[in-house]
Order: structure tokens, then C-alpha cells, then sequence
């Protein structure tokens, strides 16, 4: 049957195993899943998984795979939800991969909630 868990426990777990794993072979599902028609659980969870692969991928100077990640997270600038949008700018500055620089720059002069411009703020810093 095809049934859903609650909040979607059982299926953001699997990516946040997949996060933990830094498994590479997780990227399609990860940004598969990162999709504003998911529910927020598994995006959040696979977010933050794109946070870590990137990592590993621009420590491994994959740059196709390091850009593919960092182009899906800006994406998700404009997501209407403030968490997934948090999570993706978090996201952004952890991977240090200024590509991204404009478009955070772009975002803190537009945004309003506090919570995403310190976010922003933290990120433009990093990078």
C-alpha cells in the first residue's frame, strides 16, 4: 500500500541517513526532492542533505556536481516557504561557493522576515 507516515518521519529519515552517509549517490534523489511539491519534512531533510554533498563534492573539486547542487539550492530563494528558504540560504553558505553571492545579495535587499535576513546576513559573510 501506498501510505505516508506522519509528518513524513519514515521518508525524511531515509535522507537524513543519506545526509549523515554523505552518500553521492543520494544527489538526484536530494534534489528530486527539494521540489515545493514534496512535503516540507523530506525538503528540509533533503536540503540540508544537498548542504553536506556539496561539501564533500567541492572538497573533491567536482565542479559540474558542486554547481548542479549550488543552482537547485538558489532556486529555492524564491520558495514561498520560509523555512525551506532558510534551510537553502544555511545551505548555501556552508557550501562557500560564491556563484551564489548575487542572488543572496539580491534576496537580503528584498526580504522581511528577520529569521531569513540573518540567514542571508550570515551567508553573505561567509562568502
Amino acid at each position: 500500500r501506498d501510505r505516508r507516515s506522519w509528518q513524513e518521519v519514515v521518508a525524511a529519515a531515509v535522507v537524513h541517513g543519506f545526509n549523515h552517509a554523505r552518500e553521492r549517490r543520494a544527489l538526484d534523489l536530494a534534489i528530486t526532492h527539494v521540489a515545493y511539491v514534496q512535503p516540507l519534512p523530506i525538503r528540509l531533510a533533503a536540503i540540508g542533505c544537498l548542504a553536506t554533498l556539496g561539501v564533500e563534492v567541492r572538497r573533491e573539486n567536482l565542479t559540474a556536481d558542486s554547481d548542479l547542487i549550488t543552482y537547485a539550492l538558489t532556486d529555492l530563494l524564491a520558495d514561498p516557504n520560509h523555512r525551506a528558504r532558510t534551510a537553502a540560504i544555511r545551505a548555501l553558505g556552508k557550501l562557500g561557493n560564491p556563484v551564489a553571492l548575487p542572488r543572496l545579495r539580491d534576496l537580503a535587499q528584498r526580504e522581511c522576515l528577520d529569521m531569513v535576513r540573518g540567514a542571508l546576513l550570515d551567508a553573505i559573510e561567509i562568502l
